[in-house]
Formats: structure tokens, C-alpha cells, sequence
């Protein structure tokens, strides 16, 4: 429980920190596209902590991982926070652009964290993906 409560404070400040040095080092501000790559990271690292704790992924479509990762899950602690946007349901954590990210969890310990990128379609080449295996994103 303690571990569960330091996670939950300690990687929104890790990640505000590291937020703040990205337009330092970009000469202004974060592109949507940067934003989108530190938000995903946050669902990995929700995910990941989940895993730690219970030791399996939550499963089902992404409403469900989202809803399993706020605190609905076996242990009722909250592994993520996100921003309630005007327009979606609670369990949809929305990119930049305003879509719905989408999670795809696999076997093992494999998942995919996918944004539909600035024209809001899933499926192209527009779309922004972050692997957990290489723990970064990748070309789809």
C-alpha cells in the first residue's frame, strides 16, 4: 500500500519535472507530438506499476485497462491520473489531438499504447505508437 501511494505521487512529479525540461531543450514549447510521446510513457508506467503489484497486466478494451488502472482493480489503488476532457467518457484518456488513446495489452508482457496522431485516424501512417518491448515509440 505504501509502495502503491509514493508511485502515485512520485511519477506525476517525475513527469511534470521532466515536461518542464522539454521546452528547454526545444527552444520554446512541447509539440503535440512530444506531449503525446510523455503521455503514453505515463500510461506505460502506470501499466508497468499495476503489473509490479498484482503481478498480471489488467485486461479487456482500453475503458477497461483505464478503469482497472483508477483504482477498480483488486487492490483499489490508483496507478494513473488523467484529465477529464469535456466530450468523453471518464475511462478515455485523450491525446493532444483529442482522441482517445487506445491500449492493446498482449501475452506476456507485451502491450501497445496507441495514438491516432493529428488526423484522428487510427490505422495510417499519422499514427503514434509506444512499444513497451522497446520502450519507445515506434514507426507503424
Amino acid at each position: 500500500m505504501k509502495r502503491a501511494i509514493l508511485y502515485v505521487i512520485a511519477i506525476p512529479i517525475i513527469l511534470i519535472l521532466a515536461a518542464m525540461l522539454i521546452p528547454a531543450r526545444s527552444g520554446g514549447r512541447p509539440t503535440q507530438q512530444q506531449t503525446c510521446g510523455t503521455e503514453m510513457r505515463f500510461i506505460s508506467d502506470a501499466l508497468q506499476h499495476y503489473q509490479n503489484e498484482t503481478g498480471e497486466y489488467p485486461t479487456g478494451q482500453t475503458s477497461q485497462i483505464l478503469q482497472q488502472l483508477r483504482a477498480t482493480n483488486k487492490l483499489g489503488n490508483s496507478f494513473v491520473y488523467y484529465p477529464f476532457r469535456q466530450g468523453h467518457s471518464i475511462n478515455e484518456y485523450v491525446d493532444p489531438w483529442g482522441t482517445p488513446f487506445r491500449i492493446e495489452v498482449g501475452r506476456g508482457s507485451n502491450y501497445l499504447i496507441i495514438s491516432a496522431g493529428k488526423d484522428g485516424r487510427f490505422g495510417d501512417n499519422n499514427d503514434l505508437i509506444f512499444d513497451y518491448v522497446s520502450n519507445k515509440l515506434i514507426d507503424p
